[in-house]
């Protein structure tokens, strides 16, 4: 027996997780583009005059990138699970939804646990 309609993913997620890790990412750009700035002003003519003042500045763009790196990570891994749970809850719902206008759900529990099988 063919149940119509189709389960369809949230477009409102999916738009609500890309603004997230896009909020990331432009933090990062904005901290990463303040602190050149603040440096490339604090050693111009340095940088200017010799080359070593450059390479100062590089181990340290180096380690504000990795220090980011880690913050990113963090903040994508609980970003990506809260997108699963409501993604599961979406789709669960919609399916739920389905099958009850095709009547397979009248006087019947029926639960789907899908983050178990994740």
């Amino acid at each position: 027996m063919r149940v119509g309609g189709r389960v369809r993913a949230s477009a409102a997620l999916r738009q609500r997780y890309y603004r997230e890790l896009m909020s990331i990412i432009d933090d990062m750009n904005d901290s990463v583009v303040w602190w050149l700035t603040a440096r490339y002003r604090e050693h111009e003519c340095e940088i200017v005059a010799k080359d070593s003042a450059s390479s100062d500045i590089e181990q340290e763009l180096k380690e504000l990138v990795r220090r980011w790196g880690r913050r990113f990570n963090e903040a994508a891994d609980g970003i990506a699970k809260d997108f699963v749970k409501r993604a599961v809850r979406h789709s669960s719902g919609n399916l739920r939804s389905l099958l009850k206008k095709a009547g397979w759900l009248e006087g019947r529990i029926f639960y789907i646990d899908l983050l178990k099988l994740i």
